[in-house]
């Protein structure tokens, strides 16, 4: 997904499109996203596809360091 809205916030195009694609629940917010980053602890398997591109899209690189 890209940015058709024009959205800002680069949490919020990312919150969004994995809310579409149903990695998250709609009441993720762009809070919690930050938090799940900074940590290292998302709701989700950034290493598939659908939300590996979610990330990508909204300008956010996710790297998979748990074999290191």
């Amino acid at each position: 997904m890209s940015n058709p809205d024009a959205i800002l916030d680069s949490r919020l195009v990312a919150v969004h499109c994995l809310a579409e694609s149903e990695y998250v629940e709609g009441d993720y917010s762009t809070d919690q996203f930050e938090k799940d980053m900074r940590s290292n602890r998302l709701p989700f398997d950034a290493t598939e596809t659908i939300a590996n591109d979610c990330l990508y899209g909204a300008g956010f690189a996710y790297f998979d360091m748990s074999n290191e």
